[in-house]
């Protein structure tokens, strides 16, 4: 089975709306992340995607009011994000809405047998 892989996600992919690009936040991450992996917000307690890839130990986050497709929401390693809908609940709060993504099945949350 083939999989298709992101060659290359940028900010365009991963907004899909913005109430203002002012307040789009610089935070310190791995030297490794890539635009759409999540990184910690500590300000609020929540993680959220790199808006493009680390540079010098940094990235950016759009943190407020905001849509985010969550087809473009990465896990750790680099592969789409398995339950970005869980996401949503905790960033609706802020703002932040998202669109597409996946969610886990009852399985894959520990739940089914």
């Amino acid at each position: 089975m083939a999989t298709t892989e992101l060659k290359h996600v940028g900010v365009g992919n991963i907004l899909q709306w913005e109430a203002t690009n002012l307040s789009r936040v610089s935070v310190p991450c791995g030297e490794n992340v890539k635009a759409g992996q999540l990184v910690p917000y500590a300000l609020v307690n929540q993680s959220f995607p790199a808006l493009k890839d680390a540079e010098n130990g940094k990235t950016v986050i759009q943190p407020l009011n905001c849509v985010i497709d969550g087809d473009f929401v990465l896990d750790d390693n680099g592969n789409k994000h398995p339950n970005s809908q869980a996401l949503a609940a905790a960033w609706l709060s802020l703002g932040v809405s998202l669109i597409n993504g996946t969610v886990a099945t009852e399985n894959e949350q520990g739940g089914g047998a």
